[in-house]
């Protein structure tokens, strides 16, 4: 039961890593600063620490306490994973000013507009846009840098081919 609530988590943490819109629509879940949002890591770590592959003493003769730890940890880490999620949705890009708010949702239409795109070098010009304000809103401490989401992104940019009057 423990390892599937701790998967549970995993996965939905693992969503919110990997889609554009979560990163930029509530980037209060990646400022590491708040207190909901350490909980949240600490707790993970320590759940991931106390994870086995195995039954701790084996099936016949399981050690209790091992299982009973892991399982407070993941009860732990549910916990703190529904409060860091309920901060983030609750703030959205409040705590942004007008400037980063408009560069988040910039980036996020221009991502949209290239999954549309009609052509290749349409949908590298936009990603190659949408990365430029990635990198400004993670160099400005709003989301982190290097995520997953930006990582996939400039893969995409590279694979597309430039525009020709990108082209030297």
């Amino acid at each position: 039961t423990a390892t599937t609530g701790h998967d549970d988590v995993l996965e939905r943490y693992a969503a919110w890593e990997l889609d554009p819109e979560m990163l930029l629509r509530f980037p209060a879940f990646w400022d590491l600063s708040l207190q909901v949002n350490q909980d949240f890591h600490n707790a993970m770590e320590r759940a991931t620490q106390l994870r086995t592959t195995t039954v701790p003493g084996g099936t016949s003769t399981p050690l209790t306490k091992a299982i009973d730890d892991y399982d407070t940890a993941v009860n732990t880490l549910t916990r703190t994973w529904k409060i860091a999620e309920q901060n983030a949705r609750r703030t959205g890009l409040d705590n942004l000013s007008d400037q980063l708010r408009g560069d988040a949702d910039r980036a996020l239409k221009l991502i949209r507009h290239a999954d549309q795109a009609a052509t290749r070098q349409e949908e590298a010009s936009y990603l190659d846009q949408a990365t430029k304000l990635l990198h400004r809103l993670s160099d400005r401490g709003i989301i982190p840098p290097h995520t997953k989401v930006e990582v996939a992104i400039e893969e995409r940019s590279v694979r597309a081919p430039k525009p020709v009057s990108d082209q030297t």
